[in-house]
């Protein structure tokens, strides 16, 4: 089942945004490695008062990755791109009869700062952290390589996600559980 609405439920771009990722790594690593890694969100884009000024000092890579990719409701599942918003997530969900487990209360949250954060929330006594809905990452290390990471195959990169916030790579789309409402 694939779902498409518009430019903000669409896979057909993920490919080429990947790439642009990839790219830009892989001159960082040209270039010397000169400077640490970080992304190039501005800070009037987080949920936080905290200025991060250590980015000033870093390689800022650009990540514009806001879309739902797919929608698998055969097997209870959505694939998303992390800056895909919870308020996005459900109102495409929600008609189709489904939602995500752990529904954070503040619909600007986005997955990728879920997962790589805490994502503690309400539901989280019944399904875990918001980090525990995710299924499979597809990851771009900092050699610029892209990998997926399950429970059987990059394990470690797998488990070691969930709170690093983005030590080990950048994320670039997330399988996340749903269930039907």
């Amino acid at each position: 089942y694939r779902f498409t609405v518009g430019d903000r439920v669409n896979s057909s771009k993920h490919e080429a945004r990947v790439k642009g990722i990839v790219d830009q790594i892989k001159k960082w690593n040209a270039e010397g490695r000169k400077r640490r890694l970080c992304t190039a969100r501005p800070n009037w884009m987080t949920i936080s008062l905290r200025i991060a000024k250590f980015k000033e000092e870093c390689n800022q890579i650009r990540i514009d990755l806001p879309d739902i990719l797919e929608i698998d409701l055969k097997n209870g599942r959505v694939r998303v791109e992390p800056l895909v918003d919870v308020g996005l997530l459900t109102r495409v969900l929600t008609p189709l009869g489904w939602t995500i487990p752990v529904i954070p209360e503040f619909e600007d949250l986005t997955v990728g700062g879920l997962c790589m954060g805490y994502g503690i929330e309400n539901t989280s006594h019944k399904y875990g952290l918001f980090s525990n809905l995710v299924q499979e990452y597809e990851i771009v290390t900092s050699t610029g390589d892209v990998v997926l990471a399950r429970k059987d195959f990059y394990a470690d990169l797998f488990y070691g996600v969930p709170w690093s916030h983005g030590t080990l790579g950048f994320v670039n789309a997330m399988w996340l559980k749903i269930i039907p409402c």
